[in-house]
C-alpha cells in the first residue's frame, strides 16, 4: 500500500520514469506510479489527469535537459568540430541513459508514438543545432549531413554500441564529414 507522502514534482517524475522504463508506457498504471513515489493514486491525480499526462511531462522535461545540454554545447567557445561532436554527444548520452538496455529501447519505440509530437518537436529543435553547425563549417547540403549525422546517432544506440565506441564512431564520422582545413579555419 503507498503511503501518502508530501513529494514534489520532479520526485514524482523521477518514479515515473524508473516505472515507464522498467514496464513501458502500455503496462504501467498509476497504481504502480504512485507506488514507486510512496504517494496515494489520489494524491497522483490531483497533479497529473492521466497516464498520458504524466508521460508528457516525463518526456518533457527529459528532451529539455538534453535541448539545454546541446544548446549550451553549440554556443560554446570550442571550434565548430568540437561543438558539433559535444552537441552530438548530448543526444547520445541521452539516449544511452534514457534507452541504453532492451526495456528502454521498446519505451523508446512507445514514447515515439505516445508522444509523437514531442518527440518531433524535440528533434526538430536538435536538427537546427546541427545544420547551424554545419552550415558555419560550410559543409555542402548540411540539412542532409544533419540527417545522417542525427541517423548515426540513434543508430549506435539501438545497436548497443557501447558509449566509448559510440563517441569515437561521433569522432569518426565528424573527421569524414568536415574537412581539415574547415576544422582548423573555424
Amino acid at each position: 500500500m503507498a503511503r501518502t507522502l508530501t513529494v514534489d514534482n520532479d520526485g514524482i517524475l523521477d518514479a515515473a520514469l524508473s516505472v515507464f522504463g522498467r514496464l513501458g508506457y502500455r503496462r504501467t498504471s498509476m497504481d504502480a506510479i504512485a507506488e514507486e513515489c510512496g504517494v496515494s493514486r489520489p494524491t497522483l491525480y490531483l497533479r497529473f489527469k492521466n497516464k498520458h499526462e504524466l508521460f508528457l511531462a516525463v518526456g518533457r522535461r527529459a528532451l529539455d535537459g538534453v535541448s539545454i545540454a546541446a544548446e549550451t554545447a553549440a554556443a560554446g567557445p570550442e571550434g565548430v568540430s568540437e561543438r558539433l561532436y559535444a552537441v552530438l554527444c548530448a543526444k547520445l548520452d541521452f539516449l544511452e541513459s534514457h534507452f541504453g538496455n532492451t526495456a528502454r529501447l521498446g519505451l523508446a519505440a512507445e514514447g515515439g508514438r505516445v508522444a509523437a509530437e514531442l518527440v518531433e518537436e524535440y528533434a526538430a529543435r536538435h536538427r537546427e543545432l546541427v545544420v547551424r553547425l554545419l552550415a558555419e563549417a560550410k559543409v555542402p547540403e548540411p540539412g542532409e549531413a544533419a540527417d545522417v549525422f542525427l541517423d548515426a546517432i540513434v543508430g549506435f544506440s539501438l545497436n548497443a554500441v557501447d558509449v566509448t565506441a559510440a563517441r569515437q564512431r561521433v569522432r569518426s564520422l565528424i573527421s569524414l564529414i568536415i574537412r581539415d582545413d574547415q576544422r582548423r579555419g573555424i
